[in-house]
């Protein structure tokens, strides 16, 4: 028996066409194999990942921490993240992510322009 997912997983299309090219082929496919399963299943908690409630300009999102380590040195990540949660809608928007403060910045022009 297989589990259903809580959450609908939707991506702001600058994530596919600008934020994803930027990782590295690991993290592209833990983006899609991963992140969007546990924001699927869990937003609030994000399976042990670290995350949190942004402030500011960001009050309403959350970020999903992460890092990866290449030849030694780490890179930290954020993946910003928008949830709906009312009866008739479970939605999870993904926003931006990227390197850390890269990350925070295009989540604030994205959300921004809206």
């Amino acid at each position: 028996m297989g589990t259903t997912s809580k959450f609908y997983v939707k991506t702001d299309p600058k994530v596919k066409s600008e934020d994803l090219p930027q990782l590295s082929k690991e993290l592209q496919d833990d983006f899609w194999e991963i992140f969007v399963t546990i924001l699927s299943l869990d937003p609030y908690g994000c399976k042990g990942f670290g995350n949190h409630d942004l402030l500011r300009e960001l009050q309403g999102c959350r970020a999903l921490e992460f890092e990866e380590e290449i030849d030694g040195y780490i890179d930290v990540y954020r993946l910003v993240y928008r949830i709906t949660d009312t009866p008739k809608n479970k939605t999870v928007e993904i926003v931006s992510i990227g390197l850390h403060d890269s990350a925070y910045d295009r989540a604030h022009q994205r959300i921004k322009k809206r």
